[in-house]
């Protein structure tokens, strides 16, 4: 009835999660917000290694949804709760502290989320995500527009990596190149075939990252001579 729904969207009546969706507190149905599972999950993995959430979803003014109450997506919807929209998460993906303090796996994960979900046609060009390894061995985040100016690259055979390492110091001047951590291709070579696939398709379409194997790199030092 809408006199009742009038009156229950004044109630502190929605289960929440608190910081790090560990703890369960109380809110209005026009603060609460839905999120995706696997969002959730990512994030409940993060906390139990320590890692708390990204810092825009602490200062925001909204709390998301008890896990258990999400399969009501209608009811809630009645009530007055909205999901997160694409800009919340890419508000979230902006911070560059909290994607470079996940774990090796935890990251793929994030990224495979990223891939599989619509948000990704929302990123934008300037929010850096994805890991390379700079000329000083550091790690570093590339955006989709860093493209232009820095190549990267993966090796899918360990042989390669081993050749490529030495390849590229000597050729550097004329081929500028930089690769993903071994450590993040090695996660995700732990990913099914299918999220492996949308995975690469993903990062191709995002920055233009390929694989790099050793017949390649030599075509391109032929193609310099």
């Amino acid at each position: 009835l809408p006199g009742v729904q009038s009156s229950i969207l004044t109630l502190d009546k929605i289960s929440t999660s608190g910081q790090g969706l560990a703890v369960n507190i109380f809110c209005k149905p026009s603060s609460a917000r839905t999120i995706y599972p696997e969002f959730r999950e990512l994030l409940q993995k993060a906390y139990k290694v320590g890692i708390q959430p990204p810092m825009p979803l602490t200062s925001h003014n909204f709390y998301v949804v008890d896990a258990g109450l999400e399969d009501s997506f209608a009811a809630l919807q009645a009530i007055g709760v909205q999901p997160l929209m694409g800009g919340n998460y890419v508000d979230f993906l902006s911070d560059s502290l909290w994607l470079r303090s996940l774990p090796e796996p935890l990251y793929v994960e994030l990224l495979v989320f990223i891939s599989q979900r619509q948000l990704k046609s929302s990123i934008p060009k300037h929010v850096p995500l994805v890991k390379y390894v700079d000329d000083n061995n550091k790690i570093q985040l590339m955006a989709s527009q860093d493209q232009n100016r820095v190549s990267v690259f993966y090796t899918l055979k360990n042989n390669d990596v081993s050749m490529l390492s030495q390849w590229t110091s000597v050729f550097q001047k004329w081929i500028h190149v930089h690769f993903m951590s071994t450590s993040t291709v090695q996660a995700i070579h732990e990913l099914n075939d299918k999220k492996r696939a949308e995975l690469f398709a993903w990062m191709f379409e995002f920055a233009g990252i390929h694989e790099l194997s050793v017949e390649t790199y030599a075509y391109k030092i032929l193609e310099i001579c």
